[in-house]
C-alpha cells in the first residue's frame, strides 16, 4: 500500500496583539454560533415533540453548559481583557469543550490519553474555543456522520520532534476525523489571511491561529482527499508537574 503523505503547514506565531484585538469581534462572534448549536437543535427536538424524558435529561445539562459558554463569550466581548491564566485538567475539559458540540449528532468522538499529563496554565475559554472551532470545522465537513480521534500525550523536548518547536515541553493535542479531507489548494485558502476576519468559510481557523498567537502554542494542519484532517496543537508547558 501506497504510504499517505499528508499535506503539513507549520505557523510559528509571533506575538501581534494588535491584529488580534482586530479580529476579535468577528471571532467572538463566529464561536457564539459554534456554541448555540446546540441550544437551536434542543429547542427544535422539543418543538417536535421528539425528546423523550431521559433525552431531555441527558440534554439539559449540555444546553445549561452551552448557555453559560455563550454569556461568557458575550462578556468577553463586551470587557475584552485577557482572563487570568489557570491550571487545567487538559482531558476533561476537552471533553467538555468537545460535548457542547457533538452532544445528539451523529459523530463519535474518541479520547486516547496518556497517562500524568502535564498541566496547562492558559486562560480557559481561549483553550476551549480553539478545540472547539477544529471540532465544528470536522462536525462540518462530516455532515453529521463519521468519527474524531482525540488524543493528547506530553512531549519532553519539542525540537526533538519539530524544527518549529523550542527545546521545550509541550502538550500535544491531535484532532483526526475521518471525513472527506481536502487537497493543498483548499486548505492553502482556508488558512490565507485576505478576508479580514470576515465571517464565512475558514474563519474558524483564522481565529484558532490568532488565539494560539496569543498563547504562544503552534498549530499543524495535515489533509488529503479521502484521508480526513488531522489537526495537531502543542501548547507550552510552563510548570511540570510530577
Amino acid at each position: 500500500m501506497d504510504k499517505v503523505e499528508y499535506i503539513s503547514k507549520n505557523y510559528i506565531h509571533e506575538r501581534n496583539p494588535v491584529r488580534y484585538i482586530s479580529h476579535s469581534v468577528a471571532g467572538i462572534a463566529h464561536d457564539m454560533r459554534n456554541v448555540l448549536a446546540p441550544v437551536k437543535m434542543f429547542v427544535d427536538l422539543l418543538k417536535e415533540g421528539n425528546l423523550s424524558d431521559k433525552s431531555m435529561e441527558t440534554l439539559l445539562p449540555t444546553v445549561s453548559d452551552a448557555l453559560d459558554q455563550a454569556l461568557t463569550l458575550n462578556n468577553k466581548l463586551l470587557m475584552p481583557t485577557p482572563e487570568a491564566a489557570q491550571s487545567l485538567d487538559v482531558e476533561q475539559t476537552i471533553r467538555q469543550a468537545v460535548d457542547l458540540l457533538t452532544g445528539g449528532s451523529g459523530v463519535h468522538c474518541s479520547y486516547h490519553s496518556y497517562s500524568d499529563i502535564y498541566t496547562l496554565h492558559v486562560d480557559k475559554l481561549l483553550f476551549e474555543r480553539v478545540i472547539q472551532n477544529i471540532v465544528s470545522n470536522s462536525l462540518q465537513a462530516m455532515n453529521g456522520q463519521g468519527s474524531i480521534t482525540i488524543s493528547i500525550c506530553n512531549v519532553i523536548n519539542g525540537a526533538e520532534l519539530s524544527v518549529c518547536l523550542a527545546r521545550k515541553p509541550y502538550v500535544m493535542i491531535s484532532i483526526k476525523d475521518d471525513g472527506p479531507g481536502m487537497p493543498e489548494e483548499i486548505l492553502e485558502k482556508l488558512l490565507g489571511t485576505n478576508n479580514n476576519g470576515r465571517p464565512g468559510k475558514g474563519l474558524g481557523l483564522k481565529i484558532v491561529r490568532d488565539i494560539l498567537q496569543q498563547m504562544g502554542a503552534y498549530m499543524e494542519i495535515g489533509s488529503a482527499p479521502g484521508f480526513g484532517t488531522r489537526t495537531t496543537l502543542y501548547f507550552p508547558v510552563k510548570h511540570i508537574n510530577f
